[in-house]
Parts: C-alpha cells; sequence; structure tokens
C-alpha cells in the first residue's frame, strides 16, 4: 500500500516530524479509519517483529488477541469525537507470542487514527520486582525478634508482626483494623501515646524507654523507637525487661556496696581524728587545709581558730621558722619530707617538740595541692612511735578489711551476671550480650584492682631481713621470665645488665620493685620495632645508683612525680594496660629501704628510672 504523505507547513517542520517520527522509543502507528497501517516507525517494527512493509498489509485488528476485540472492542466512536483513548492491550507478535503495552491512540485532523504504543513489558517486571521485595520484606518484619507495627493516622493498627502480638499478649486479629485506645484502654492518656501524637504531627523519630502495665497487673519494659512512614508511624519495640530487671538487681547491690563504703569511711575518718598522733594538711602558703583533734588538742586551738587562719610557721619557734622556710619549698618540689624536728608553741605559750613527716599532694597537671602531715610529739618520742606503729598497722588492716568487703559484692555481681546470661541463653539479644561480657570484664578488672591494693598494703606491714643481693643474676631472671611471657616480641627485645651489680636489701620485696621496672620497660616498648632495654649502675655523691633505660613510648617530664602515685597514669589503658599501681609500688619499697627513686624521659624517645638503696649502711 502506497504511503499517504501530510504536506508540513515547512521544510524544516518536516524534517522534525520525521526525526521525532524516526527515532521515537515507543511505536508510533499511523492507519485509516478500521483500515491498513499506512506508517509505522522502526520502533513499532522491532516492538512486533515485523518489517515497515509487512505492517502495511495489517489492520489494528490483526494485532489484537481476538478474544480481547470481544471484551475490549476499538472505541472508534470516541476517537471520531476527538478524545484520546488510552487502553492497555495484548497485540500478537510476528513470531506468535503476546506483548502487553499501552496504546494512546487519538484521530488526527485529516481523519486518519495514531497510535503511540508503550511496550508495558519492562514495567511490569519491575512491578513484579517490587510487590516480590515486597513480599520478602513482610516476611522479614514477620520473622523478626524485635517487633513491628504500623499505625496510621487514625490510630489503627494496620500490621503487627508476631512479636508484637506476644509482647501486647494479644492475637494479630484483636489489633489489625483496631484503635490503640480501643485495644488498650485509658493508652491516649499516656505519656507515650503524647510522644506518638507528636512524632505523628511533626514527622519526626524518637527513642524511648517505655514500662506497660498489663490487665493482670504484671509490667513489662520495653524499648521503642519510632519513625515516620507515608502510611502514618512506623515503631519498632524490643522487650528489655529481663535487662531492666537485671540492671535493677545491679543496682541494688551498688546501693548495698555504696553504704558498705560510706561505713568504712566513717571509720576511717573517726580513725583519722582520734589518732595518737597529729594529722594536718597545709596549701602553698603553708595556711592549715584540715587538722585532727589530736593535734588540736596539743596545741589548745579550735578547729574555727586554725582553718584557713593560721600558717603553719606562725605557730613555730624562730628557730623553727628557719627551718620551716629552708625546708618547705623544697618539699613541695620533692614530694616528700621525713622526721623534720620542729618545737611549735602552744596557745599558751608552752612549747610543743614535735617530729613532721609529710606527702605532697599534686593534681594532674603536676602542682602542688596541699600536704599531707603526721606530726609526733617528740618529747614522748618512745611511747608515740610504739602507739604510731599500732595505728598504721590499724590502718592498713582497715584498708585490708576495706578490700575484702569489696571482694564480696564484686563476685555476687559477676555470679549474677552469669545466671542471667545462662537465664537467657539464646534468647539473649546481642546488646544484651554484649553489656553481660562488659559486667564480666569489669568485675575481673575491680578484682585486679582490688587484689593490687592488697599486696600494696602489705608492703609497710612486711618485717625486712637485710641480706647481700646480687642485682644482675635477679635482673637476669627476671628478663627471662618476662620474655617467656612475650614470645611473639622475645627476638625483637635488645637487653643487658651489668655484671657485678649488687647491693644490700631484702631480696623479695627488691625483686617486685625490678620486677614492675623491667616489666614496664617491656610494656612502653611494644611499639617500637626493635626494643632496647639496659641496666646499669653509678656511683653518686658516694650513694651506689642503679638505672633502668628502654627506647619506649616515654612521657612528659613535668608530670614525672605522677607517676609514683596510686593509680595515677599518663598514658591511656586502652594503649597500655594495666592498674596504676606498680610504680607506687616500687616507690613505697625504695623507701622502705630508705632510699631515693627519681624518673626522666622524653615523649617518644623512652624513659630513664634510677633508685638507690641504702639498706645496710
Amino acid at each position: 500500500m502506497a504511503r499517504k504523505d501530510t504536506a508540513p507547513a515547512s521544510r524544516d517542520e518536516a524534517d522534525l516530524f520525521f526525526t521525532l517520527f524516526e527515532q521515537a522509543h515507543d511505536g508510533i502507528f499511523i492507519s485509516e479509519p478500521g483500515g491498513y497501517y499506512v506508517d509505522v516507525n522502526p520502533s513499532g517494527c522491532r516492538m512486533l517483529g515485523y518489517t515497515r512493509e509487512e505492517l502495511l498489509q495489517l489492520r489494528p485488528i490483526d494485532l489484537i488477541a481476538p478474544d480481547e476485540l470481544v471484551t475490549k472492542p476499538i472505541r472508534t466512536a470516541a476517537m471520531a469525537a476527538g478524545k484520546p483513548v488510552i487502553v492497555e492491550r495484548h497485540l500478537l507478535r510476528k513470531d506468535g507470542s503476546v506483548i502487553t503495552v499501552e496504546i494512546n491512540g487519538q484521530q488526527l485532523p485529516d481523519g486518519r487514527w495514531l497510535g503511540i504504543v508503550r511496550d508495558l513489558t519492562e514495567r511490569r517486571r519491575q512491578e513484579n520486582e517490587i510487590r516480590d521485595i515486597q513480599t520478602r520484606l513482610i516476611t522479614t518484619l514477620d520473622h523478626l525478634m524485635e517487633g513491628c507495627q504500623v499505625i496510621g493516622p487514625d490510630w489503627r493498627y494496620l500490621y503487627v508482626n508476631d512479636t508484637v502480638a506476644r509482647q501486647a499478649r494479644k492475637t494479630k486479629d484483636e489489633l489489625i483494623g483496631f484503635q490503640m485506645f480501643q485495644v488498650f484502654p485509658g493508652f491516649e492518656k499516656t505519656s507515650v501515646f503524647a510522644t506518638l501524637e507528636r512524632c505523628m504531627k511533626e514527622r519526626t523519630t524518637d527513642r524511648l524507654v517505655n514500662r506497660f502495665e498489663y490487665a493482670d497487673g504484671s509490667a513489662g519494659w520495653f524499648e521503642l523507637s519510632i519513625e515516620p512512614v507515608p502510611e502514618g508511624l512506623f515503631i519498632l519495640s524490643a522487650d528489655i525487661t529481663e535487662r531492666r530487671q537485671s540492671e535493677e538487681a545491679i543496682q541494688r547491690m551498688n546501693a548495698e556496696l555504696e553504704i558498705t563504703v560510706q561505713k568504712r569511711t566513717a571509720d576511717l575518718s573517726d580513725l583519722y581524728n582520734n589518732a595518737p598522733c597529729g594529722y594536718h594538711s597545709l596549701d602553698s602558703n603553708g595556711l592549715y587545709l584540715r587538722v585532727n583533734d589530736t593535734e588540736l588538742d596539743w596545741l589548745g586551738y579550735t578547729r574555727e581558730e586554725m582553718i584557713g587562719k593560721i600558717r603553719a610557721q606562725e605557730l613555730l619557734t624562730e628557730e623553727s621558722q628557719r627551718v620551716f622556710a629552708y625546708s618547705f619549698p623544697r618539699f613541695k618540689e620533692n614530694g616528700f619530707v621525713n622526721d623534720l624536728e620542729l618545737d611549735f608553741v602552744r596557745k599558751n605559750g608552752s612549747v610543743l617538740p614535735v617530729l613532721l613527716s609529710s606527702t605532697a599532694i599534686y593534681d594532674d597537671k603536676g602542682r602542688f595541692i596541699m600536704s599531707r602531715s603526721t606530726m609526733m610529739n617528740h618529747s614522748e618520742a618512745r611511747r608515740i612511735a610504739k602507739q604510731l606503729r599500732d595505728s598504721n598497722e590499724e590502718l592498713e588492716a582497715f584498708a585490708y578489711s576495706v578490700s575484702h568487703d569489696l571482694k564480696a559484692p564484686l563476685r555476687s555481681i559477676d555470679a549474677w551476671a552469669n545466671l542471667l546470661a545462662q537465664e537467657l541463653s539464646d534468647r539473649c539479644s546481642e546488646t544484651a550480650q554484649k553489656m553481660l561480657t562488659r559486667i564480666h570484664t569489669d568485675v575481673e578488672h575491680m578484682s585486679e584492682l582490688i587484689g593490687t591494693l592488697l599486696q600494696l598494703s602489705r608492703l609497710t606491714r612486711t618485717d625486712m631481713t637485710i641480706a647481700p643481693v646480687n642485682i644482675h643474676s635477679l635482673a637476669h631472671a627476671i628478663f627471662k621470665r618476662m620474655l617467656e611471657d612475650v614470645p611473639d616480641r622475645a627476638d625483637r627485645i635488645e637487653w643487658s645488665v651489668d655484671e657485678g651489680l649488687a647491693c644490700e636489701a631484702d631480696v623479695r620485696l627488691l625483686e617486685i620493685a625490678l620486677t614492675n621496672l623491667i616489666e614496664n620497660a617491656v610494656k612502653y616498648t611494644a611499639g617500637k620495632e626493635k626494643a632496647v632495654i639496659h641496666l646499669t649502675g653509678f656511683e653518686e655523691l658516694g650513694r651506689q645508683w642503679f638505672r633502668i633505660t628502654d627506647n619506649g613510648a616515654g612521657f612528659d617530664e613535668k608530670y614525672a612525680q605522677n607517676l609514683f602515685k596510686p593509680f595515677q597514669r599518663l598514658h591511656p589503658a586502652s594503649e597500655f594496660p594495666g592498674t596504676g599501681i606498680g610504680l607506687a609500688t616500687v616507690r613505697r619499697i625504695i623507701n622502705r629501704h630508705g632510699g631515693e627513686i627519681r624518673a626522666s624521659a622524653k615523649p617518644g624517645e623512652g624513659a630513664c628510672f634510677e633508685f638507690t638503696l641504702t639498706a645496710g649502711d
């Protein structure tokens, strides 16, 4: 059949029409009304598998499935009236297959029919995929351990999974289609409903923990996550009742532990005030910050007359003022003073000879805060010396008792946490499992701290046996034990001990001190490709000194004094684990021998610890 052309208004319009016709993605079919096709573009030919010449021998009714012509006849009257007709049809391809299309038909001004045909195969495939995804999503939600529910704007349950039904103690049929306050009368008066209203109105998210009371008087705890969705609100609910009960049990045990600590603290305060020696604390100017009842009785002043009003040097004789003026600045720098002889003038004018021993307290920047001083009545030295020993033993025994009292609640916490883990078993959520693991880890860490504190307290109560010690052999044995503990680093640690190193000391205490120092060197060189650790000796002002150096992490020297205080750390525990007691133990052992210890370092360039022992001199 000859192609019937139309006369375009211009050459340019003709070119544009031809380009659009030939390159259109949709099929374009032009036919005589009820007759044969007069033109078809390439997309239409590919869609049906015909050549253009073959299609020009066919009519629209030849391509429509016969049964569809009956159920869905061509709307010729509508097109004749100039109305566009959009219809979905099944067309027959040349190979006999059927293709689903959408036809947008209309009558042209010259009376011919124009049909723009769009292949719906891909759209149908995508729609089917979406339906499959929706089905899988619903199946997934149905099997989640958390509750999932969708609430409509009128507060009706549009969807709930099995978990929500169990949490609500209802069936799905008792929930879906009903409003929340129909299922749970009075729910609209709760704070949770107020939150849901706000999220629904403002289209915002929220998270909260809710205590829900059931009709039988029992209660459950739920963690709710609220998200606005096109249908209304999506609520994810996790049952945390067992976790909450566990937390409450732990809180009760913590409260009991706090009461025990408070009682022991009150006992310690009573012991402080009623000790047979004077205790006081001075600020950087010598002003009294604290003083115990014993010292107040000795000096004849009230606490109100002394605290914040009197400086220690104002209570001294002229000679003792000179001693104090010389010693106090050095004390603040060195951190301690032992058995300083001073004469105090009582309020009634009489003189009180004392022996003063003090320890300096610094802040985290190494600045002096205050002294912690013990004052003994020197006129009754022997009697007071005995009483002081008894008092110190009582203090150490008290610390020992406190540590033991702390262990019992810790064991109870760990036992309850283990029982809870066994009870929950495979029902335990990942979050709850992490929390139980954290409890167990923290209890172990606390137990380690308590054990270390017990060891530290025993150091001052242990009798010393002074004897010659071969430091060279002792250090060799310690290094070998240490390398066995870090087999993966053993070939990367270079260590040496000078020949002939020896001293007189308590060998058991000295081994503890050396072990802590060498252990520190090994630990803080962990980040080095090649660790270098040396133990050497030297003489200074007639005294034998020992030096341990390493090329490890080092530290800022202005915080050196903090190293020897319990629980004072210059590096985070996550980087270098430990209890923070080791160097405090070393210092206490050195002090018991009448010696000194000092430290120097630079960040990233290693550290140096030097100590001397005067035991046996």
